[in-house]
């Protein structure tokens, strides 16, 4: 019955449009398994059936069966926003494998607990240890794809952690060996995280090139995750270039991809991207855009897309006039910033939160706010706006 399970989880996920992780080599099923014309109707039916499954076979002692059917079910979960199923079977199945060491298990279970990097307990530093023991795990077992992936994510995470040098250097040499073994999905998103981490230090240029060079590959090899995101990224540099524009129809188009995936939060970060240019036109559909983002991650609970839907929508209550809703909203991110530990997120939002403190009327709170900016700003490599925090403190 549990090997009806795996066929069938395995027929469902390799229907979906894209895999958070390189197909892992697994035993020939038994063939009993009908194929799943709509894989997301298949686990809306079968979604907590299938928890059951990976629990039973962990429980008696079928470990390398508990986690084959994490890892089918991992892309199913995800690309519905099932997070607590997500994390439910990778620990379950985790578990299993550390009490029958194997090792194999262990990497695919902790490559997926790393990839929900800033939901609940899974900080970033907890992550990319996770991500790191998984591609030396993938690179000892010989599984060169699923190491290129495992890499791509312990450089994002760097990134994340605010070691931009590491995660710059990491980055770079993982777009070269991706297009050396053929692994498209991991270049690409390479190529995405280079750019995040090009925008983050202020070098525009570079991004929109790294974000371009994704965009290259994800239509190339239909990648519709990464295609989505690089034309938010596309788009956030556009923003900041004053070409409004060319912003709102990388904006609308990432939005549009998010819809036809069905992924919820994906459009709840196109919502806040689209919400955050409105407000720089002044536009009052920018307060509509972002409550909708932020009660697409209420419903999460805790994450870095929650405290940027938050911060988001301080800002826009600062602009709109409400000084003191715009610092509930705002503490409100710093919070999750600070149990998430993400120098890059700390800094925008105590950014905003002193300007916020200054227009209610606390000029000390607003100065403690910017220092503490400046610092995270120095952190991450970007000097300028460090520079201008010194400016405001006076």
């Amino acid at each position: 019955m549990l090997g009806e399970w795996l066929a069938l989880t395995g027929t469902a996920s390799a229907r979906l449009p894209y895999r958070l992780l390189t197909a892992i080599a697994e035993p020939r099923s038994a063939g009993f398994a009908e194929p799943a014309e709509d894989p997301f109707g298949w686990l809306a039916a079968e979604r907590a059936a299938l928890v059951a499954a990976v629990r039973q076979a962990a429980e008696t002692g079928a470990d390398e069966l508990a986690w084959r059917l994490a890892d089918a079910a991992r892309d199913l979960f995800y690309q519905r926003d099932h997070t607590d199923e997500y994390l439910t079977v990778h620990r379950i199945a985790g578990v299993a494998c550390e009490r029958s060491r194997d090792a194999l298990g262990t990497a695919v279970m902790s490559y997926g607990l790393a990839c929900q990097a800033g939901i609940g307990d899974l900080d970033v530093a907890r992550c990319l240890a996770l991500a790191e023991q998984a591609a030396a795990a993938f690179a000892e077992l010989g599984q060169e794809l699923a190491e290129v992936d495992a890499r791509v994510l312990a450089a994002s995470l760097h990134r994340r952690a605010g070691d931009h040098a590491v995660s710059r250097h990491a980055l770079e040499d993982c777009i070269v060996l991706a297009a050396r073994v053929g692994n498209a999905p991991a270049e690409a998103a390479a190529w995405r995280s280079l750019g995040i981490l090009n925008r983050e230090q202020q070098r525009l240029g570079e991004a929109l090139r790294c974000f371009t060079a994704a965009l290259d590959l994800a239509r190339e090899h239909r990648i519709p995750d990464v295609d989505a995101f690089a034309y938010r990224g596309q788009g956030v540099i556009h923003r900041e270039l004053g070409d409004f524009a060319a912003a709102e129809t990388a904006f609308e188009a990432a939005l549009e991809r998010y819809r036809r995936l069905g992924q919820a939060a994906g459009q709840g970060t196109a919502l806040i991207d689209l919400g955050q240019l409105h407000m720089r036109r002044g536009d009052r559909r920018a307060g509509v855009a972002l409550r909708q983002a932020l009660a697409i991650f209420e419903r999460e609970g805790l994450s870095s897309d929650h405290a940027i839907a938050l911060r988001a929508l301080g800002e826009w209550c600062l602009a709109d006039g409400d000084p003191a809703a715009a610092v509930t909203h705002l503490q409100g991110s710093l919070r999750i910033w600070r149990v998430l530990r993400e120098p890059w997120g700390t800094a925008l939002c105590l950014s905003a939160l002193g300007t916020a403190h200054q227009a209610a009327g606390d000029p000390d709170a607003a100065r403690a706010a910017w220092r503490a900016a400046r610092d995270r700003y120095r952190e991450v490599g970007n000097d300028s706006e460090a520079d201008r925090m010194t400016e405001l403190i006076g």
